[in-house]
């Protein structure tokens, strides 16, 4: 079969484009045809034309609302895709889910939208809120099916965007099993956190570090794995607070699999998501988890077994869990990140996700 991965922004590695990622290494490997249509290049298309696919650049398709621009680009999308003579198109993001719909009307390609989190419109309000909503009602109708990530999702779905059940399909997010042994690690004295995050909404950084400085005098360290527009800004926040000893901010990294194995447990603090990978990475590592209960995190975590969840910008009640794991054993840790991985085999494991994909494009 030939797929093709429809997104907005090739700048940058987030969970939709891991998503791309993995699962066309997986479609290669079983001898399936991949091409990869982004906005511009970086470094979503170095790694794709790495792995083999082929990459077909927009430069017009910026991540920006822009109209006049957007109305143009419709017809090179619509070009672009159908020159690959695509058997599945695949489209993830806000913007690339309502032009890449748009442009394939009518054209018999099977259209499947992967809704990693609807963020746009769960940090919208009012109108816009309202607008964005039956434009993706609208949209749900214009595609052969909608993949939600997560039981929340899916309701979030029906309830408030009037998207037809029948038009759903869930498909939770799975990560692969580490190649590596995931060794127990030596006990210390110290907490030693990992969070891997981009520093700019919706990412809540603020209310990380408002519960962090509750518990400085405690012993723990927090790594920061992640860039963006607000880096600079929360390195000076850091220093004012007198925080920098305890916090290093290390940027964007491609293998995550050495911090994972190197740390206590993961954190999230966000205000909006949607089945986030990285999480459920840390999962895979036997790592417990703490975050925010937002999107399908809630999902993801069975309270006190193998994390903790926050209500959302409850730097108090963070602070309280984090003081609570601060006094655990190796032991205590231990036993909850094998909860974890129990829970993501069950649940999150890559194989599952593939096959329920697999059966999905060929239904």
């Amino acid at each position: 079969m030939k797929f093709v991965h429809f997104i907005t922004r090739s700048d940058t590695i987030g969970g939709a484009q891991k998503y791309i990622l993995e699962t066309s290494k997986q479609l290669l490997d079983d001898g399936h045809s991949v091409s990869v249509v982004a906005g511009g290049s970086g470094p979503l298309s170095e790694r794709a034309e790495r792995l083999g696919m082929d990459y077909i650049s927009l430069p017009n398709l910026v991540r920006e609302i822009s109209p006049l621009a957007d109305l143009k680009c419709l017809f090179t999308i619509r070009r672009e895709i159908l020159a690959c003579k695509p058997d599945v198109v695949l489209i993830h993001s806000a913007k690339a889910g309502l032009l890449g719909r748009l442009a394939l009307l009518l054209t018999g390609c099977r259209v499947i939208f992967i809704a990693h989190g609807w963020s746009n419109i769960r940090v919208a309000t009012g109108l816009g809120r309202v607008f964005y909503s039956k434009m993706e009602q609208f949209l749900s109708l214009c595609c052969y099916r909608v993949v939600c990530i997560s039981e929340e999702d899916t309701k979030f779905a029906t309830r408030q965007l009037g998207i037809s059940p029948g038009k759903l399909s869930l498909i939770y997010n799975g990560v692969r099993q580490p190649e590596e042994r995931v060794e127990r690690l030596p006990e210390s004295s110290t907490l030693r956190m990992l969070t891997v995050t981009r520093f700019q909404a919706p990412k809540d950084f603020d209310t990380l570090l408002a519960s962090l400085v509750k518990i400085s005098s405690l012993n723990w360290t927090l790594t920061v794995l992640g860039e963006g527009p607000e880096l600079e800004t929360y390195r000076q926040r850091i220093e004012a607070l007198g925080l920098k000893g305890k916090i290093s901010i290390l940027g964007f990294k491609t293998d995550l699999a050495p911090y994972y194995c190197s740390h206590d447990l993961v954190l999230l603090v966000s205000n909006s998501e949607g089945l986030p990978l990285s999480l459920i990475e840390a999962m895979s590592f036997k790592k417990p988890v703490v975050a925010t209960a937002v999107g399908g995190i809630p999902e993801l975590i069975e309270e006190g077994i193998n994390g903790y969840l926050i209500p959302d910008k409850d730097s108090e009640h963070l602070a309280f869990c984090l003081s609570k794991l601060c006094q655990m054993s190796a032991t205590e840790l231990s036993e909850l990140g094998e909860h974890s991985y129990q829970r993501y085999k069950a649940k999150f494991s890559f194989d599952l996700m593939m096959s329920r994909l697999y059966n999905l494009c060929q239904s």
